[in-house]
């Protein structure tokens, strides 16, 4: 499966940041608000479940507010796709 979506680019940025690198994903577009991407599977997984572990609000302080509303709406893409 290769896949194209949007995604927030807070959240995107964040999580290549972490990772190091994009692994089986291709960035094809990087605007200031949604990033569209490529995915395989694993990478779609990979990023489905980053976003997931991220969107609990009680878990991280108040400074992490916008990654966590970032999270929540690439869970919302890749979910409503």
């Amino acid at each position: 499966m290769n896949k194209v979506i949007q995604v927030p680019t807070m959240f995107w940025t964040d999580h290549y940041e972490r990772c190091g690198d994009y692994g089986n994903a291709t960035v094809l577009k990087q605007g200031s608000r949604l990033t569209t991407v490529q995915l395989d599977q694993e990478a779609w997984d990979d990023l489905l479940g980053d976003a997931k572990h991220y969107a609990h609000p009680g878990q991280y302080d108040r400074e992490y507010a916008g990654l966590v509303a970032s999270a929540k709406a690439t869970i919302r893409r890749m979910t409503n796709n």
